[in-house]
């Protein structure tokens, strides 16, 4: 874990979120991706959406929150958001038939 946050004291974001992904601890993705989120928004949700099992979306609400002025931010917390939604819709409408 010390070696995740050396990384990113160090702004090597991009093997930071390889690493966050190998740790598979989702305590690490809650505490981490508010920066990761800012400092590279697009791999930050694939990352996100690959560990979906793991995560829990509402704890991911601080790093989606500070939609600040970047609108790359903006737009990537909306694409994640929008990916879960229609994840759990098409779950409930294929568990009613």
């Amino acid at each position: 874990m010390r070696c995740l946050q050396n990384l990113i004291e160090n702004k090597e974001y991009n093997k930071a979120l390889d690493s966050l992904s190998q740790y598979r601890r989702a305590s690490l993705f809650y505490k981490y991706s508010s920066v990761l989120m800012q400092q590279n928004p697009i791999k930050t949700v694939d990352v996100w959406k690959r560990m979906a099992n793991l995560l829990q979306p509402k704890n991911l609400i601080p790093a989606i929150v500070q939609l600040d002025s970047n609108p790359l931010v903006a737009k990537q917390a909306i694409n994640y958001l929008g990916s879960f939604q229609y994840e759990n819709f098409n779950k409930s409408h294929n568990n009613s038939f």
